[in-house]
Order: structure tokens, then sequence, then C-alpha cells
């Protein structure tokens, strides 16, 4: 689970990299993470 939602959020990740989203991804990255816990 953690590592398909992971693959996720690094596809996301590079696709924006270069936008101010990816302040957004850092964040969305940790709440998916910890919801999961």
């Amino acid at each position: 689970m953690v590592l398909s939602s992971l693959k996720t959020l690094m596809t996301e990740f590079t696709s924006c990299r270069r936008t101010k989203a990816k302040k957004n991804l850092e964040t969305k990255l940790f709440v998916s993470f910890f919801a999961q816990i």
C-alpha cells in the first residue's frame, strides 16, 4: 500500500518538479504517509 502511493507521489513529484506545486506535494506526501499508519 505505502509503496504504491509512494510511486504515485513520485510520479506527481516528477511532473510537477519545476512548479510551485512542489511544496504542496511535499505536504501531500506527509499527509498520505501518516494517514496510512
